[in-house]
């Protein structure tokens, strides 16, 4: 018999093409877009050559540090500020003269202590400064370009301060915190962020305005000694007023919205949302600060100042930076998409079945 002949057996073909598995997409959760205001994307970058210096020593050099890079870009901007700025500084007594340093620490400190970035310290330092330098715009006859100057270099040196101590943000912040969630895209979109500074800063122009051609130079008059004007006050308009206020607007915006401090861990116990909770703690901490700062700079900065007086200036700033935050936080709440595992009852027999509802309201069904 002739040999069988051995079989080859062939690979069995799929009918099917083979196809590559692709994975799904991942689904834009409440979680994502909370992490915009967690320290997922705004860690500290810390430089190696910062890391080997220790908490206590970046803690006390801050100050040191700050206070050399002012003087430095003061002596710098010398020919572009105000003569008569220094013509407004109290009278030489020990206490005047250490009490702005002693304020100094405190602030970087306070600042330092809330876990703030390099940007955020900017912006604060620009928000609680600028209303000592606008009774000086208004009643003391400094020029604009001066107040700019000056708000700018307090500014900048706490900032470079704040960067040379290792305290900047992570590069790409906005970007990968918007790439997990579309919701949060709305949080950094060039439109949305120009309308609420807009929103913010005319708020603060209508309420100066407001007081400046009512009350305000009254009160100046009778609490500050001497006074040299009160016709720049008597005599702005809206439109006056709403440049000076434009960084405002700008700081309430970028502080509300930014990333994360310490002030985020404060106890509120309000029936809100979570971002919501979050743009009030930062409100309430912006409004004493700014109440805080202006009273101590006002009080021992300038000649002639009272105690009331400077109270009463520090309270109207306060009062406007408390309405400004709470609108631009109203307005964020409106918008809000977060789903706060808020709970609709219902009713099927006898049974009370719980649903999760969105934060947009629902039109009542009919009875």
């Amino acid at each position: 018999m002739p040999p069988r002949r051995a079989r080859i057996s062939e690979p069995a073909v799929s009918a099917e093409p083979a196809t590559a598995k692709i994975a799904a997409p991942k689904r834009a959760s409440a979680k994502a877009l909370h992490d915009v205001t967690t320290d997922k994307y705004s860690e500290a970058v810390v430089p190696s050559q910062i890391k080997d210096l220790s908490k206590t020593w970046r803690w006390a050099l801050l100050p040191v540090v700050s206070m050399a890079i002012s003087a430095l870009l003061y002596t710098l901007a010398d020919p572009f500020v105000d003569r008569q700025l220094p013509a407004v500084s109290s009278e030489p007594e020990l206490w005047r003269e250490l009490a702005p340093l002693g304020e100094k620490f405190v602030l970087l400190w306070t600042l330092w202590g809330l876990k703030l970035d390099a940007t955020n310290a900017f912006t604060v330092t620009t928000l609680i400064r600028i209303p000592f330098y606008f009774l000086l715009y208004l009643f003391y006859n400094i020029s604009l370009p001066t107040v700019i100057f000056s708000t700018t270099i307090d500014a900048t040196s706490v900032a470079i301060a704040f960067l040379l101590m290792g305290r900047r943000r992570a590069r790409g912040y906005a970007s990968k915190a918007a790439s997990e969630s579309p919701e949060a895209h709305a949080l950094y979109d060039p439109t949305n962020t120009v309308l609420a500074m807009l929103f913010a800063t005319g708020i603060y122009a209508l309420s100066l305005y407001a007081l400046s051609t009512t009350v305000l130079p009254t009160l100046v008059v009778r609490h500050f000694y001497p006074i040299p004007s009160v016709e720049r006050a008597h005599n702005a308009s809206l439109y006056s007023l709403a440049l000076p206020c434009l960084p405002l607007g700008w700081s309430i915006r970028e502080l509300l919205y930014g990333p994360p401090t310490s002030a985020d861990k404060l106890p509120l116990g309000l029936p809100v949302s979570t971002r919501t909770a979050t743009k009030l703690r930062r409100a309430l901490v912006l409004v004493t600060l700014v109440f805080l700062e202006t009273y101590a700079r006002t009080f021992t900065a300038i000649g002639g100042s009272t105690l009331t007086g400077a109270g009463i200036w520090a309270s109207i700033w306060a009062a406007t930076t408390l309405a400004a935050s709470l609108a631009l936080a109203y307005v964020g709440a409106a918008a809000d998409p977060e789903v706060d595992g808020q709970l609709e009852e219902k009713v099927v027999g006898e049974k009370v079945v719980g649903k999760k509802t969105s934060a947009s309201r629902k039109s009542p069904g009919k009875a």
